[in-house]
């Protein structure tokens, strides 16, 4: 994106959480992203994406992506107080699903999706997801998982019918 300065979030709300109306986000369509549309800051694809709750959840999921480096962009969580709760940064390339849940209960009342390193392309997010922690799962296996585990398993398959026949 030539011309645009990426925005930057640092340090943490000073009192109660609010959301700045005056920044824009907005749906765009995004080529790099297989289920297009999806959300996106200002400037498309390197400003801050921000939710705030109307009550507080236990637990928020969400794809971000996609990415070009890792540990570029994060997602943090906030009470309704503005404290922090906690933050997570991409560790992949491509589209990553991030899952935050809280371990004291219904207490996350907003996030925001940030750019906090280098990021080439920018980013957007899509499916969010949000309630307590049964809606949420924030350990999903990609189905190349499976697939690179099955082939494990036969891979283990083969070595112990091989070890019997030569017993």
């Amino acid at each position: 994106m030539t011309g645009t300065n990426p925005r930057t979030i640092t340090g943490n709300p000073t009192g109660p959480l609010a959301l700045n109306t005056s920044v824009q986000t907005r749906i765009v369509n995004d080529g790099a992203n297989p289920s297009s549309p999806v959300l996106s800051g200002d400037p498309i694809f390197n400003g801050p994406i921000s939710v705030l709750f109307s009550r507080d959840v236990g637990a928020v999921g969400l794809d971000g992506g996609f990415f070009d480096a890792i540990g570029g962009t994060s997602i943090r969580a906030f009470r309704r107080d503005g404290t922090t709760i906690g933050t997570v940064t991409n560790t992949a390339l491509g589209i990553e699903f991030f899952g935050l849940a809280s371990q004291s209960g219904n207490d996350i009342a907003g996030i925001s999706f940030f750019i906090t390193g280098a990021e080439p392309a920018g980013f957007a997010i899509d499916n969010l997801t949000f309630g307590d922690r049964s809606v949420v799962n924030p350990v999903v296996p990609e189905p190349s998982t499976y697939l690179l585990m099955a082939t494990g398993l036969a891979g283990l398959g083969a070595v112990a019918r091989r070890r019997r026949r030569t017993s």
